[in-house]
């Protein structure tokens, strides 16, 4: 059987030819579409941010930075190109060179010796006053005969501590260069003498830096006598390292000798150049015990003061050591033994330093003041 298809004018009589729903729903989605429109472009417009550069200029010659790189205009700092900081090239600035030709003592040696040292570099000799020209050069010819005792053995290990240490009355500036000698040629043969670098832990360092902060800032002072004196960190170390070394051998021997030659230095150099002016008063007293044989427990700077100021050498002593006359095979072999010293001094930083510092009187701050 066949099936008969309704005819075309049948099915267009079923269906709508226009739909009016439709129609009025994309009428007014474009009324909407044209609506957001132009509150998108009135938001624009209210959102941009004026631009004066578009404007022409007041004259031919005008510029919209000023003398100081700053945007006249208004107070815009996206046109202000950023400060560009010059970095400070070795031996620019640095401290030592500033002070000698300050005061007219720079040679070009001294120069030489610091175009290769950052100006963060410096390691200033705690306590000394250097307003006069002859300081310096006085200050080298008075520490020499103490720097050569770190590879000998100390001849005045008995010598009292009044002998080996400045008295109130004694001033750096009494110390005499040697005669028939010129400065310049002093100075010349110091700068080429052998100089060497300690490696310092980092957090003896940072003990460093608390120290001259509690001591020059907040006016404390290293308890006293201290609980592990220097001269029990020496003899520490060397129950520690002799050991380590076979009898007899040079390399013990030489071990020996370092300590010694430090034991020697720490005594000579503490009034001299180990010392915040804050601390004189404090050592003066203590010397005075030292001459009068009082205390019999604490008979030297070694049996008084501690890791606090044997610290202080240690960073002092490769400008100290270059006053030296040492060759620069016996400087090498110096450096060895002082690293190793460094490195166990380190690890027991935190059993030798100190916990807390004293904070003394008005009585004694007046004193020192007056030092």
């Amino acid at each position: 059987m066949v099936r008969r298809l309704p005819s075309r004018r049948a099915t267009a009589a079923r269906e709508p030819l226009y739909d009016t729903a439709v129609h009025n729903e994309i009428g007014q989605l474009g009324k909407e579409i044209d609506d957001f429109a132009k509150r998108e472009a009135a938001w624009v417009n209210t959102q941009a941010a004026e631009d004066k550069l578009l404007n022409l200029p007041p004259s031919k010659d005008y510029s919209y930075v000023d003398k100081n790189g700053r945007y006249k205009l208004g107070d815009c700092t996206r046109f202000v190109a950023p400060a560009v900081k010059k970095e400070i090239q070795p031996g620019e600035k640095h401290p030592v060179i500033l002070r000698a030709k300050r005061m007219s003592l720079w040679t070009p040696e001294l120069g030489r010796y610091y175009e290769g040292l950052h100006p963060s570099h410096n390691i200033p000799l705690a306590g000394t006053n250097l307003d006069d020209k002859r300081a310096e050069i006085g200050l080298a010819a008075a520490e020499a005969d103490a720097a050569a005792g770190l590879l000998m053995l100390a001849q005045s290990t008995n010598a009292s501590p009044k002998e080996a240490s400045p008295s109130k009355k004694t001033s750096m500036r009494t110390a005499k260069a040697p005669v028939g000698i010129s400065r310049t040629a002093r100075e010349e043969a110091f700068h080429n003498r052998p100089s060497i670098k300690i490696p310092i832990p980092d957090h003896v360092k940072s003990m460093l830096v608390d120290d001259w902060e509690n001591v020059t800032k907040n006016q404390q002072l290293v308890p006293l006598p201290h609980p592990h004196p220097v001269e029990e960190i020496l003899n520490d170390y060397l129950a520690f390292e002799r050991p380590r070394r076979e009898d007899g051998s040079a390399s013990l021997e030489i071990l020996e000798e370092t300590v010694a030659g430090l034991r020697n230095y720490f005594d000579r150099c503490l009034g001299r150049i180990l010392l915040y002016r804050f601390e004189r008063a404090q050592y003066f007293d203590f010397h005075d015990q030292w001459a009068s044989g009082s205390d019999c427990n604490h008979k030297s700077a070694l049996d008084t003061y501690g890791a606090e100021h044997l610290a202080r050498l240690l960073v002092s002593l490769p400008e100290l050591i270059a006053q030296t006359n040492m060759d620069q095979q016996s400087v090498n072999r110096l450096r060895e033994e002082l690293t190793m010293f460094a490195n166990w001094f380190g690890r027991h930083a935190s059993k030798y330093f100190v916990s807390e510092y004293e904070t003394p009187g008005q009585e004694y701050i007046d004193q020192a003041r007056s030092v």
